[in-house]
C-alpha cells in the first residue's frame, strides 16, 4: 500500500511535507553492500513490515528519509542537503515524495547493524540509497 500523507501536502516547502508508504511481505537480508545492490544474498523466508518517511525541513532547507522496520523496530534516517542532491534540493524531494508515494521501493535488511539498502523505482527514476541505522 503506497500513498501520500503527513497532513497538508505542499509540494513548495511548507511546514508539513510528508510522504509516506508501508508494506509488508517478505524482504531481503544482505551483509555486503555490494552484494546486496546487486540482489545477491537473499532470504526469501524473512518477513519485514516496512515503513518510510520523507520530510522536508524549510528551516534548514534539508531532506529527511526515515525508514522503520516495524517487526523489529529497528530505525534508519538519512538527511540530505543541498551538496547531495543533483540539481535544486526542493525539485529533488517532490521528485522523491512521488517515487516514494507512486513507486515501488525495496530494501535489503542487513543481517548485522548497519545500513539498510534501499531501492525506490517510479517511471525513469531509481534510486539506491544506504540509509545508515539509528542508535537511539
Amino acid at each position: 500500500m503506497a500513498y501520500a500523507g503527513g497532513g497538508n501536502n505542499n509540494y513548495g516547502g511548507g511546514n508539513n511535507n510528508q510522504y509516506y508508504v508501508q508494506n509488508g511481505g517478505t524482504g531481503n537480508s544482505g551483509y555486503d553492500p555490494s552484494a546486496a545492490m546487486s540482489g545477491q544474498n537473499k532470504d526469501q523466508d524473512l518477513e519485514f513490515q516496512w515503513k518510510i518517511d520523507l520530510n522536508f525541513d524549510p528551516k534548514t532547507d534539508t531532506i529527511i528519509l526515515k525508514v522503520k522496520e516495524l517487526l523489529s523496530k529497528r530505525a534508519w534516517s538519512k538527511t540530505m542537503g543541498k551538496n547531495d542532491v543533483n540539481g535544486k534540493i526542493r525539485d529533488e524531494y517532490n521528485r522523491l515524495g512521488k517515487a516514494i508515494a507512486n513507486g515501488v521501493c525495496d530494501y535489503v535488511y542487513p543481517k548485522d547493524s548497519g545500513a539498510v539498502i534501499v531501492t525506490i523505482t517510479y517511471q525513469n527514476d531509481k534510486y539506491n540509497m544506504s540509509v545508515p541505522q539509528d542508535y537511539s
